[in-house]
């Protein structure tokens, strides 16, 4: 027992002592035995006590990250995919193009693009040189952009081109698609990097109703899903969230009305119809400059003494002409000759019906208008920019045509349709042709009610006299729409949908937005 006293006394120093006398030293052979066995209880304490520490570490850790995630919004964690594994699904997905979608006709010509595009992505991508906007992956699935690619010059196909030409210069990856399941095969092969996906309603609700159950009677015999296997999906929904996020989903479609399930915002517009209707459509419009001054800028000495009437089909010289049959003529006729020394009698022509490669052109129904048979979009404007005014007549509306008039230098008549028959002057009750220009003032724009006589000559003798520069509204210069363009691809949308959501389905909301 004395030998233990001394033990726990040379260790613990022998407090017990009264005084400064220091602690007796250790010189037996049992003591140093009894020293090494208290020091080796003394370890065995001190582990004991550090793994409770260590395990009273952990479960606070895991309380604390349980409550952080308790308040961590409802998404997935992204997956991290490193460059070599992104540049192998490239490879991949060329491989699958070239296999599943044939470019077999015109309006799958933009199919033949994605290879080049899709090799110098992969190329960045192996070498480490992709730069941001590069790495962002926009998959144009609307069929216009395929057609725009192809030559078309539909409203819808101008829209297009526009959208083509801003984000081309904004450096990001286009992909084409020609319908919901080729689209599908890009996004899965890519989706680290898809930012946008761009389809036509149509494709859109084709690719939401797709299914186990429903699925082959969705699909086009030129756009196959025969290459998925097992669950039947497009959109990310929870038995397939592999599917394209509906919140990465933008339909591209021209009028006021919504079109996508998320409303407004994920309805795109080529004008800004929130002006004059309230819809509230995501406005991303288009430019026309870097197509209208390729055509050179003609001063009045060099314009033909005549008018160019607007509309590419003959139904709108029928049925739907703004006019009484014989009021164009009537008021051509009404236009002094030109002040030329040769007295050149004013003329109108017309653009309408077939071209000459396909039979035309065909004689109109409207008297006194020579149609010269549609034209390619840069010749159009070639004779638009020769002429003294462009003629509006009803129909079509909202074309990106008198835009194009307009910024070669060229005034435009535009009709109004319908007004107040109580208050003609009050504007925010005029319906026009081209709805925008409403409020725009001569000498660019000329508004006449259809079927007045008087005012459609006064209209035409004053544009024809008046000669104007170049212009173009601010919100369609070019900047501008590029702008909005990289809002549209640069935002994580990812919120506003959640919110739209809750809001507007609460949990009935059939598809994952996640």
């Amino acid at each position: 027992m004395a030998a233990d006293t001394d033990t726990r006394d040379a260790l613990l120093g022998d407090h017990d002592h009264a005084g400064d006398t220091p602690p007796r030293p250790i010189t037996s052979t049992n003591t140093k035995g009894s020293v090494v066995r208290a020091v080796g209880k003394q370890a065995s304490r001190l582990r004991t006590t550090l793994a409770v520490i260590t395990l009273a570490a952990s479960l606070i850790l895991l309380v604390l990250a349980h409550r952080a995630l308790s308040f961590t919004p409802l998404r997935t964690a992204k997956p991290v995919v490193d460059r070599n594994q992104l540049f192998g699904r490239v490879q991949v997905l060329r491989a699958m193009l070239r296999q599943h979608y044939i470019p077999n006709d015109d309006e799958r010509f933009a199919w033949t693009l994605n290879d080049p595009l899709l090799a110098r992505l992969g190329t960045c991508l192996r070498q480490d040189t992709c730069s941001p906007s590069e790495r962002r992956v926009i998959i144009l699935a609307s069929m216009h952009f395929g057609q725009a690619m192809g030559g078309h010059v539909s409203g819808e196909d101008i829209w297009a081109l526009s959208t083509i030409e801003v984000l081309t210069a904004l450096n990001y990856t286009l992909v084409y698609a020609s319908g919901h399941m080729d689209a599908l095969l890009i996004y899965e092969h890519l989706a680290p990097l898809v930012s946008i996906v761009i389809w036509d309603r149509n494709q859109l609700n084709r690719c939401l109703a797709r299914n186990d159950s429903v699925h082959v009677e969705n699909e086009e015999w030129r756009v196959t899903g025969a290459w998925q296997t097992g669950t039947k999906g497009c959109i990310a929904r929870p038995e397939y969230p592999q599917g394209v996020p509906l919140h990465k989903v933008f339909v591209w479609h021209f009028w006021g009305s919504v079109a996508s399930p998320l409303g407004p915002t994920w309805t795109l517009a080529p004008e800004n119809y929130a002006r004059w209707s309230g819809a509230s459509n995501q406005y991303i419009g288009y430019q026309i400059e870097s197509h209208c001054k390729r055509i050179p800028y003609r001063a009045p000495s060099e314009r033909k003494h005549r008018g160019v009437v607007f509309g590419k089909k003959l139904i709108y010289f029928k049925e739907e002409l703004a006019f009484e049959q014989g009021q164009l003529g009537r008021a051509a006729a009404s236009v002094p000759p030109a002040p030329d020394g040769w007295q050149t009698p004013f003329e109108l022509v017309a653009t309408a019906g077939k071209g000459v490669d396909h039979g035309g052109p065909e004689k109109l129904p409207e008297p006194g208008i020579i149609s010269l048979g549609q034209l390619p979009r840069e010749e159009w404007l070639d004779l638009v920019s020769r002429s003294k005014v462009l003629v509006g007549i009803g129909m079509p509306e909202l074309s990106p045509s008198p835009y194009g008039a307009l910024c070669g230098g060229v005034p435009f008549i535009n009709v109004v349709k319908s007004w107040d028959k109580k208050d003609p002057e009050d504007r925010s009750k005029w319906h026009c042709q081209q709805q925008a220009l409403c409020d725009s003032p001569p000498p660019y724009v000329y508004n006449v009610r259809a079927g007045n006589q008087t005012e459609l000559e006064e209209a035409l003798r004053a544009a024809v006299s008046t000669s104007i520069d170049r212009f173009i509204p601010p919100e369609m210069e070019f900047n501008a729409v590029l702008e909005r363009h990289r809002r549209l691809v640069e935002t994580d949308w990812l919120p506003q949908a959640q919110a739209y959501a809750l809001d507007n389905y609460g949990d009935d909301f059939p598809y994952w937005i996640k």
